[in-house]
């Protein structure tokens, strides 16, 4: 069962406008209620039995069945396999977004389905949403969903319908094929979302009225970035970032006075898609300070679209257009600044490229004019292809007012700051005004502050040019002369051969940058590993321990985001071999001996560090053992023995081995046999009694072995050579041998034979007649008995 939270106060994110109305201390846009306030049920999908009960149930739904109104119900990490409705106003909260998970049961039902006001939703991934909507399916007003992930739902990620004041704040959309659809919702925020890659539309909304949609990352989806559809108007789109959507970054379709500013609009469309902005039927929309570029076939595309008014916007690097006005009359452009498209513009209706009142057009980068009174406007217009529009007050120099921005690097309480990334597109900032936000100010592009306290910092930077204008920018600086506080959990010993794990819980007022260890072996050289952010301040990271009975000595450090460390003093991990020898190859040869002979027993054993002992244990036939050491009987990593045996029977054996750290292994046993055997008979002799000189003479030999064993011949042919031991061969067939008698004579041959266990027969004869080569044999006499065959020849005439 999972560790269950036990504490006096637990905090709950709700969302302001969305939260349940009960009394909490408002921090930020969150509400913080002390949970002793209310209700809770939990949720745990692996408990112990006797855990549940009323207000500890198995799955979601039985836990909001179990609540009332304004209850919370937490659920601990798991995957529940549901469809959830949420039919009372509760807070539904996981305990972890990365490990909570909601995985739709039926793939034609939402995953999770509200139909009541005031409802929050935290801290899931919500999977396996069905066709009908997908993940969350929102049916009532002010609800609030945050810190979620939509991943691979079949339809959209949330699908708000009829539903007022829903915001959809700080979740992660992918792969699903919708990120967000909302239908005739008015009031609806869509806010810091992160919406990648999913199958088609990033966000959709379609007849919804006084929405916003800030501050959202909105990518690589394979239809629109975001789409206002049908009537949706008086709708807000600031902040965004919108890129590389395959097919528009975002577009208007009949919706009237929306407004659109501050975007990133950049390589969306592709080679049939209309690419960064478009405006279709739609009227009175206010488009400024976006950056649209690098989108396919145009930047901003107005399309039988009247009444807008389109300025301060930078438009550059678009594969075809700037802007292209197409049946489109009464817009108003101006303040632009377009360069470095392959056509700046193209305009077939009746627009207006400039400001009548600050008599001021737009940037061009092609234009050719002159300004011969310097007042920063061309003394001739710039012509707009397409009709006969044209740019009446073209600016020389790109438009705009500086831009103040800064960066920094805090050193504890010390901070640089540098504000080089400020500029101004049409002359040069001439003063940099800084306010440190504890009383104290300072002059000048790169500044340097010392803070006396830690703290929150609000910088402001003001630049103003040579035009005389001004902005501004406000950072949050965190001054933090804090380390770390790091709490080793790393294990005393570790074991040879093994992964062993540094780990350690580490925690902070800001975030943790990193950790590591460095770490050696006794005199070895200095090595280092990165701990892994695990889960919560818990940091891990893990090495194989070498196959050395050495001390580990390491210490941990561990750095915050803004500069401060801390190292943990050195420490010791003694390394334990727990790794038993390894006895390979065991085998004995011969498997069947004759008693008094030698039997050879061998094993292959390795050992990871180094062995102390390896014996042999046999145990003879009245089971009585007997150990030999032969630690020094080795070639290579093979051990042997061999020994004579004198007792018949079967012997066991096996081999024991111990190495220096004390670990034994012992092989499998095996067995041999000692044989007290009858020798074979003595051999017959199957050959000619007579013969000539210098030619080969073939005998046969065969004797029969009593106990069936193979057996070996040994010759002799009586003319002082011999054929030694040949064989062996199966008991009782012939074997056949030739010899070469160089003299006249009558020889003897001999011959005996041998088991394999070595018991021997004895001899058998006969006698052959070698005459001289002449005349050939006159006559010739065979004497045999059971031990020689003689034949007597003549002397030849």
């Amino acid at each position: 069962m999972k560790k269950k939270i036990v504490g006096i106060l637990i905090c709950t994110l709700l969302i302001t406008s969305a939260a349940v109305p009960i009394t909490g201390q408002i921090l930020g846009k969150y509400i913080f209620e002390p949970i002793n306030d209310r209700g809770t049920i939990y949720v745990d999908d692996d408990a112990d039995p006797g855990w549940y009960d009323a207000t500890h149930v198995k799955t979601i739904q039985e836990g909001i069945n179990n609540a009332t109104t304004g209850d919370m119900v937490y659920v601990y990490s798991g995957t529940y396999i549901e469809n959830v409705i949420v039919d009372k106003t509760v807070d539904l909260t996981g305990e972890n977004k990365d490990t909570t998970i909601i995985h739709g049961l039926d793939e034609s039902d939402n995953a999770v389905k509200i139909t009541s006001a005031w409802c929050n939703i935290s801290e899931f991934t919500i999977e396996n949403g069905g066709s009908n909507s997908g993940g969350i399916r929102v049916n009532s007003d002010h609800c609030s969903i945050y810190n979620t992930i939509f991943d691979d739902n079949i339809d959209r990620g949330v699908f708000v319908e009829s539903s007022d004041y829903t915001e959809i704040i700080d979740n992660i959309f992918t792969d699903n094929n919708q990120g967000i659809y909302v239908y005739m919702s008015d009031y609806t925020t869509i806010s810091t979302n992160d919406i990648k890659n999913n199958k088609d539309n990033g966000i959709l909304c379609l007849s919804s009225k006084y929405c916003e949609i800030i501050s959202n990352t909105i990518e690589l989806n394979s239809g629109i970035g975001v789409y206002l559809n049908n009537q949706c108007d008086y709708n807000e789109i600031i902040g965004n970032t919108v890129s590389s959507n395959e097919e528009v970054g975002i577009r208007l379709y009949q919706s009237d006075g929306n407004t659109v500013s501050d975007n990133i609009v950049n390589n969306n469309g592709g080679p049939t898609e209309d690419g960064g902005f478009v405006c279709f039927y739609s009227h009175n929309n206010e488009i400024f300070g976006n950056d649209v570029d690098s989108n396919y076939n145009q930047g901003i595309f107005i399309e039988l679209s009247n009444s807008n008014t389109i300025y301060e916007n930078n438009i550059h690097d678009n594969d075809i257009y700037g802007i292209n006005c197409d049946s489109s009359n009464n817009n108003e452009i101006y303040n632009n600044n377009i360069y470095d498209n392959t056509q700046n513009g193209i305009d077939d209706g009746t627009n207006t490229w400039y400001s009548s009142i600050l008599e001021q057009g737009n940037y061009w980068d092609d234009y050719t004019g002159d300004d011969n009174n310097w007042d920063g406007i061309g003394d001739s217009p710039y012509d707009i292809p397409g009709d006969s529009n044209q740019d009446e007050y073209p600016l020389m120099t790109p438009y705009g007012p500086p831009k103040a921005d800064f960066k920094y690097s805090v050193d504890e309480k010390n901070v640089s700051f540098d504000g080089s990334r400020s500029y101004d597109y049409d002359g040069t900032i001439i003063t940099y005004e800084w306010d440190f936000g504890d009383g104290n100010t300072g002059n000048g592009l790169n500044v340097d502050h010392t803070y006396t306290e830690d703290g929150d910092y609000d910088v402001t930077l003001d630049v103003t040019d040579d035009d005389g204008k001004t902005d501004s920018t406000i950072k949050s600086v965190l001054v933090d002369s804090t380390p770390p506080e790091v709490i080793d959990n790393t294990p005393d010993t570790a074991t040879t051969g093994d992964i062993f794990t540094f780990n350690a819980t580490v925690t902070d007022n800001v975030e943790v940058d990193f950790v590591n260890v460095n770490y050696k072996y006794d005199d070895g050289p200095n090595l280092n590993v990165d701990l892994v952010n695990t889960e919560g301040d818990y940091w891990e990271g893990s090495i194989i321990v070498e196959h050395v009975l050495e001390i580990i000595y390491y210490s941990i450090y561990a750095q915050d985001t803004y500069g401060n460390g801390y190292c943990c003093n050195l420490k010791n991990v003694t390394i334990i071999d727990n790794d038993l020898s390894e006895i390979t190859n065991l085998k004995v040869d011969p498997e069947v001996q004759m008693a008094g002979h030698y039997v050879n027993i061998s094993a292959v054993v390795i050992d990871n560090i180094e062995l102390s002992e390896v014996n042999l244990h046999v145990e003879f036939p009245d089971s009585s053992e007997e150990i030999y050491p032969i630690i020094d009987n080795k070639i290579g990593d093979t051990y042997y023995l061999n020994q004579t045996y004198i007792p018949e029977g079967t012997y066991s054996f096996y081999i024991l081995a111990k190495d220096t750290s004390g670990n034994e292994n012992v092989s499998e046993t095996k067995t041999f046999d000692i044989v007290i055997g009858t020798a074979p008979e003595n051999p017959q002799i199957n050959g000619p009694s007579s013969g000539g000189t210098d030619t080969p003479i073939e005998f046969q030999f065969k004797s029969i072995d009593g106990d069936g064993h193979n057996v070996y011949y040994y010759v002799d042919w009586g003319d002082g050579t011999s054929e030694d031991w040949f064989g062996p061969f199966p008991s009782g067939t012939w074997q056949t041998k030739s010899h070469t008698w160089t003299e006249k004579g009558d020889y003897t041959v001999r011959a005996k034979a041998k088991d394999i266990t070595g018991l021997e027969s004895g001899w058998s004869e006969q006698v052959i007649n070698i005459p001289r080569n002449k005349d050939g044999i006159q006559k010739y006499q065979v004497t045999t008995n059971s031990h020689e065959t003689v034949v007597k020849l003549p002397r030849t005439i």
